[in-house]
């Protein structure tokens, strides 16, 4: 933990009920951020506390590519691992957010050779 970044058993637990969206596998829920920058924006957290700066797990993986599915728009999600990468709650969240669309903004994935199915390097 760091200076900016709250230790607390349950950076989540006092959320109001009109907030949540649902559990979302077994050790994850889905809820929107109440102090988003855009809107609509979503936080998925771990139902236990995981300390931000751990790595994510497949089990986080395959929660977000849940979450992810359930949305009907384009949205995307960012991991601030620790604060030195801007999070600032201590507790292991991902946030979700819609993509501002492809006229307006070039993602690296959507940027990226690979998408485009060319090749950067040859590992043989």
């Amino acid at each position: 933990m760091t200076a900016t970044q709250k230790k607390v058993d349950n950076a989540f637990a006092d959320e109001s009920p009109l907030f949540s969206l649902g559990q979302v596998g077994n050790r994850h829920k889905l809820i929107l951020n109440k102090y988003c920058v855009v809107r609509p924006q979503f936080v998925l957290h771990t139902i236990d506390f995981e300390p931000q700066q751990q790595a994510l797990s497949k089990s986080d993986s395959s929660a977000l590519w849940e979450a992810l599915a359930r949305f009907s728009d384009d949205y995307f999600a960012i991991f601030n691992c620790g604060a030195d990468a801007g999070a600032s709650v201590g507790h292991k969240h991902m946030q979700i957010l819609p993509h501002p669309g492809r006229e307006y903004f070039t993602l690296f994935p959507d940027a990226s050779p690979l998408r485009a199915g060319k090749i950067l390097c040859d590992l043989s």
